[in-house]
């Protein structure tokens, strides 16, 4: 399901990045401090309810641009895997294309087409 405003709601950082699917639905809104010892938080819609997600690694905004990032919570793991092409659109977000793949606990997995955009 697409990211609703309730469920990006006090997320926290200076900068953010976000996946879109192919029909530009907004699945996950990640944000994410400068600073390199910092952890990106980010936000998913799990079958109408929000899930708030943590980077697994430290890094801060430069871990998200541009080789994407995995996150996990309670019991789900979703990995952004930006493509080859980026491309600017006229400000200072960089767009790429993208894979987002949503594992479950349980083992089940979905996986998503969509673009990854990184930026103020």
């Amino acid at each position: 399901m697409p990211v609703q405003p309730d469920d990006v709601a006090g997320l926290q950082g200076e900068l953010g990045c976000s996946f879109s699917d192919e029909y530009g639905d907004l699945l996950l809104v990640a944000m994410a401090d400068v600073s390199d010892s910092s952890r990106a938080q980010a936000a998913v819609n799990n079958n109408g309810y929000g899930e708030r997600l943590m980077a697994q690694s430290t890094g801060g905004f430069s871990a998200l641009e541009p080789g994407g990032a995995a996150f996990s919570g309670r019991g789900l793991t979703v990995t952004v895997t930006p493509g080859e092409r980026a491309s600017e659109n006229g400000t200072e977000s960089v767009t790429s294309d993208a894979l987002l793949l949503v594992q479950r606990g349980d083992g089940a997995e979905r996986r998503f087409d969509g673009e990854w955009t990184c930026g103020p």
